[in-house]
């Protein structure tokens, strides 16, 4: 899945928070299937998405290479939001 990401406080691309991310477009290798939801972290540094294939990944989209770190699995259908525990 490509994602485009632009900070909507200052209209600009590549920015996250004032955070620069890795690229504009991003590239998340890890889902099988649609992309149903994406979400930052309430702190800013990670991004989590989820959809078709009942997965929800957990991204460095601030490292160059935007790892994933991880996924949580075990959902019996489709996730179609997330959200994050403050």
């Amino acid at each position: 899945m490509e994602l485009a990401l632009i900070d909507q406080g200052t209209k600009q691309n590549n920015l996250v928070g004032g955070k620069k991310i890795a690229a504009q477009n991003l590239q998340l290798n890890g889902h099988q299937g649609e992309i149903y939801c994406t979400k930052f972290s309430p702190c800013g540094d990670f991004l989590a998405s989820a959809g078709h294939d009942r997965l929800i990944n957990i991204w460095d989209v601030f490292n160059p290479q935007v790892q994933s770190l991880g996924f949580c699995k075990g959902h019996k259908n489709a996730i179609l939001d997330l959200a994050w525990d403050h």
